[in-house]
């Protein structure tokens, strides 16, 4: 229904229309809104309570696409590595309670690419006969089970499983050193770890307000991201429209390292970072599940990076660097 603060300029403004155009039933005509505007008005104004509304017992899928890019400065001279981290992935609701899904996630495929100054290196858990450990480690993970608990406002509270079966994989590799099982355990978690993985769903489920939402309205989350670095984030969402069965949600947000006297390795170098940057967020879930439908997330970074010291490596060497990343979701 439409408001009454609405109503009463409405009336001013059509009063005016009819006093400057006297005589002109045409032009009368033409500066009352049609039936059709004024249907449109009134559902925009229509609060809606974004959320999650999943079944128990049907299975969600998406596929997952990402690319980060980070060059470095030193002496002049650039240095530039890439990841790309490939996944199909499934998610069976078996319980709510509370308001709070228990979900069955899997992965179906895995695929990575490193991008060095050496060459292109791919991993994929799709390899037969592969060697190397990365590949194996992937195959092993997919069509494994682990569980995640998630709020109706798409917020992860829980992911179990992955920690105890990453230990159960480097197990199972025998032709590896302790040092190398270490180092693989390091990248493993770093990208499919649980912090990893909770922070790469949370950025298409955990964008729903608490309070219902008008079209155009918007409102704030802070949470930190857990990557390739930790990164504080404040985001400002919008429900930008409403049609055919979906929600478009558009976000822009701030970036900040959230540790910064953190080691992180880059291409075999321990690093410190103190990096910010920006993020945006493109959206559109189901009206009737909230599950995505489509979203595209892109970050971009820039400070410095600071070398671990070491022999011949003198303290707080600092490496200007930028950072980007790009990620596609889809059903």
């Amino acid at each position: 229904m439409m408001s009454k603060h609405f109503f009463i300029p409405l009336c001013v403004a059509l009063l005016l229309c009819n006093c400057s155009e006297k005589g002109s039933p045409e032009a009368k005509k033409e500066n009352v809104p049609d039936s059709s505007s004024m249907a449109k008005f009134e559902a925009a104004m229509v609060k809606r309570q974004l959320g999650l509304n999943l079944v128990k017992g049907e299975t969600y899928k998406l596929v997952s696409k990402s690319n980060t890019s980070a060059i470095m400065s030193q002496d002049g001279h650039s240095i530039n590595m890439g990841f790309d981290m490939n996944s199909e992935m499934t998610f069976k609701i078996t319980d709510l309670q509370n308001d709070i899904y228990s979900m069955e996630m899997r992965y179906e495929k895995l695929l990575m690419k490193v991008y060095q100054t050496t060459g292109i290196i791919e991993f994929s858990s799709e390899k037969t006969g592969q060697t190397d450990a990365m590949s194996v480690a992937l195959k092993s993970l997919v069509k494994k089970s682990f569980w995640i608990k998630m709020t109706k406002a798409g917020k992860v509270i829980s992911a179990e499983g992955m920690a105890d079966f990453m230990d159960k994989i480097l197990a199972g590799l025998k032709n590896l050193t302790p040092a190398q099982k270490q180092q693989l355990k390091e990248k493993l978690i770093q990208s499919y770890g649980e912090k990893a993985l909770v922070s790469n769903i949370e950025l298409w489920t955990a964008i729903f307000p608490a309070d219902p939402v008008c079209m155009g309205q918007k409102w704030k989350t802070q949470d930190t991201l857990h990557s390739l670095l930790a990164m504080k984030k404040e985001t400002t969402y919008q429900l930008s429209d409403s049609q055919e069965g979906a929600w478009h949600i558009l976000g822009n947000a701030t970036l900040e390292t959230a540790d910064k006297d953190t080691y992180t390795e880059l291409a075999g170098i321990a690093l410190q970072f103190d990096v910010s940057g920006t993020m945006t967020s493109d959206i559109t879930t189901s009206s009737k599940t909230g599950w995505v439908k489509g979203a595209t997330v892109r970050q971009s970074m820039t400070g410095n990076a600071y070398v671990k010291e070491g022999p011949g490596i003198p303290a707080n060497l600092a490496l200007p660097i930028s950072i980007s990343y790009e990620l596609i979701v889809s059903e």
